[in-house]
């Protein structure tokens, strides 16, 4: 299967994903990037990785369908690599699913207005929000205390 023509990056503003970005421009491919703030992008990116960006589509949520499936169709975008983290300030909402969710539903319906299959998708991080199995649903971070402090040590707000 050859690489994609083109990747709409979701969550390019964290730690993983503006590492996710550097990566997918150095290897030459071409990245759409969907933010919630295009201001944060720029205090996070290096302005020429900015510049190698095929599109910054700002102001959109990763769980928004609406908004992914737009980016995807307007971008010509024939894979989607979601980065997005799974908690929003202030940390009380967990969004992992949602976003599997709204990639999942995008890919499949842009694939199908396409006449062909879905788009690949790929979705790193999110580990504490996965099911622990047999216990009925419960998630992996319940049963690390240790890992949901660390994991959000320096995210307080002031």
């Amino acid at each position: 299967m050859p690489p994609p023509s083109s990747i709409l990056l979701l969550g390019a503003t964290g730690n993983l994903g503006s590492r996710v970005t550097a990566a997918l421009v150095a290897r030459g491919l071409t990245v759409v990037v969907l933010v919630r703030s295009e201001d944060k992008l720029r205090t996070i990116l290096h302005p020429d990785l900015i510049a190698r960006l095929r599109a910054v589509v700002a102001g959109a949520d990763a769980h928004d369908l609406s908004a992914v499936e737009r980016a995807i169709q307007d971008h010509a975008c024939d894979a989607v690599v979601s980065c997005a983290g799974n908690m929003e300030l202030p940390w009380r909402t967990q969004t992992l699913a949602l976003i599997v969710r709204a990639v999942a539903d995008g890919a499949v319906r842009v694939g199908k207005a396409r006449g062909g299959p879905p788009l690949r998708a790929w979705f790193i991080g999110g580990l504490g929000s996965l099911v622990y199995p047999g216990t009925g649903g419960e998630q992996i971070h319940n049963y690390m205390p240790a890992w949901t402090t660390n994991h959000h040590r320096g995210t307080d707000l002031p």
